[in-house]
């Protein structure tokens, strides 16, 4: 089964009623504006934490006075028994792949439900 691309959800001031969907074992993808206003929540009911990796794109940036300094995935852990985790925001240039989007896998899906969420400029 591939990877599962998620829509991001617009929340407004009036407020959104978030609905989330399962994890799937080969990862999700979600589109990454680069403005910076996307965020993943992760919902885990299950008795065990459960991991969330952020693949990175890129394997480096360069820092003035610094030179290249390596970038990594970023893994969350999000905790059992109704955890609840809000993740992002994502820089593009770290985490877009070259459609813009952000690619994110699990240690395991038992439990785990997921949802992008963009927040509006108002």
């Amino acid at each position: 089964m591939p990877e599962t691309t998620i829509t991001p959800q617009t929340c407004a001031l009036a407020g959104l009623d978030v609905v989330l969907a399962a994890a799937n074992t080969d990862g999700s993808k979600f589109a990454n504006p680069t403005d910076e206003r996307t965020f993943l929540l992760v919902e885990n009911t299950n008795g065990a934490t459960r991991n969330v990796v952020i693949e990175t794109q890129a394997t480096s940036v360069n820092v003035a006075g610094y030179g290249a300094q390596a970038l990594v995935d970023k893994t969350v852990t999000v905790p059992a028994t109704t955890g609840k985790t809000l993740i992002g925001p994502f820089p593009p240039g770290q985490f877009n792949d070259a459609s813009g989007d952000v690619h994110i896998t699990f240690s395991a899906v038992s439990g785990v439900t997921i949802a992008a969420v963009r927040l509006t400029r108002v």
